[in-house]
């Protein structure tokens, strides 16, 4: 169990010597803890689970009462309850949540994430107040500023961002990394993106821009530096080289996980597009491949040859992007090198493990994709990188 002291620094309710200790039908493996009248306050779990490799979890999620909350409802009928019962008259509020080596403390009212640290094995409860003894022992002031509105904000942000906004990501042991935006990517809902080649039918994704419209739509790259500085120079920041651009959920710019720090347009120079290849199959077989670069498309023939040489590196499709996942990308790509293999959950083919293969798809589609992007785009006649700048504003 935590401490009186840990659970006031992450702003979790005390468990009172008064509140009872109760288990729900539903959740016989969950602790429950309710006070004097009757309302759940408290939820805590734990154990170990199988992720391919065995991981301890710790859950304790604080309780609020839903604005519809029935009264009428007596400790007997909390026994009873069910999930959907549950849910209409409780909301979680402040959690701590650690799993997989990963331990969160956020809270569900306004969607702010006060403690993120990770890659640091988590084997018992004893691990968790260590860990969190450590992060607290030394508040900083931003971490103070952070926590107060942790705690005293009721609902989450709904803010605004745009291309050439500069962000800063609060990373583990208080460290911060920053990136920039190029472009949120709903303003590219409109364009009628061109495919070129004659293969089409079957293939229903416009573009590489729209491959993730939904689940990220905000096309970002990252600056190579990270800082324990939270209030590094800006001018600092625009002479320091930048990862390959990737697409990332908005939810971090909305909802105020990653602040907006400061705006400055993007040089058509300085950032490139992501590539990928698609295969389109036909009665189980293999018809026809697209090459998507940017702002268009060009399709071409099956090649077997080809097929074999982009088969060989196999990304983990359990990945999912997250901040530690943008952290080891950053880290991986601080040379000169560009490896997606700690982000990416499908193939980017400005990977360098598809050197090969960009030879085998310049001689395909009898265009030499080393020569750069805007070469690429005026010879199919798609968007250059300063018409994507243009349509980005």
């Amino acid at each position: 169990m935590l401490t009186k002291s840990l659970r006031k620094q992450i702003g979790l309710k005390e468990i009172r010597s008064d509140w009872e200790k109760i288990k729900l039908e539903v959740w016989d493996d969950r602790e429950f803890y309710i006070s004097t009248d009757e309302v759940i306050q408290k939820c805590i779990y734990t154990g170990r689970v199988n992720y391919g490799k065995d991981y301890f979890f710790y859950v304790e999620n604080d309780y609020v009462q839903k604005d519809n909350f029935d009264n009428s409802i007596k400790v007997e009928d909390l026994f009873h309850l069910k999930v959907k019962e549950f849910k209409k008259l409780y909301k979680e509020s402040i959690s701590l949540n650690v799993s997989k080596n990963e331990l969160y403390v956020s809270n569900s009212l306004n969607d702010l994430t006060f403690i993120h640290e990770y890659g640091t094995e988590i084997n018992s409860v004893k691990d968790v107040k260590v860990l969190l003894n450590s992060i607290l022992k030394n508040k900083t002031k931003y971490q103070e500023n952070l926590f107060h509105e942790f705690v005293t904000r009721l609902k989450p942000y709904r803010l605004k961002y745009k291309h050439g906004d500069i962000f800063r990501m609060p990373l583990r042991e208080n460290r911060f990394g920053f990136g920039r935006i190029i472009s949120p990517m709903k303003k590219f809902l409109n364009y009628n993106i061109p495919i070129y080649g004659g293969y089409s039918e079957g293939y229903n994704k416009k573009s590489v821009f729209d491959t993730d419209m939904f689940s990220f739509p905000t096309w970002v790259d990252f600056y190579k530096y990270q800082s324990d500085d939270p209030d590094v120079s800006i001018d600092e920041l625009l002479e320091c080289d930048v990862t390959s651009s990737v697409t990332i959920p908005d939810m971090y710019f909305r909802h105020k996980r990653f602040d907006i720090i400061a705006s400055h347009d993007v040089e058509c120079k300085s950032f490139d597009v992501p590539m990928k290849l698609a295969v389109i199959y036909n009665n189980g077989k293999a018809d026809f491949c697209v090459f998507g670069w940017g702002a268009g498309l060009v399709t071409f023939k099956v090649s077997q040859k080809l097929l074999e040489h982009y088969k060989i590196i196999e990304y983990n499709k359990s990945k999912y992007a997250n901040v530690q996942s943008y952290d080891n990308f950053v880290k991986d790509n601080m040379g000169d090198e560009v490896d997606f293999s700690s982000y990416s959950i499908s193939k980017d083919l400005r990977d360098d493990a598809y050197i090969e293969v960009r030879k085998m798809i310049s001689k395909l589609i009898k265009f030499d994709i080393n020569l750069g992007y805007d070469e690429f785009a005026n010879r199919f006649e798609f968007l250059n990188k300063q018409e994507i700048i243009d349509c980005s504003k």
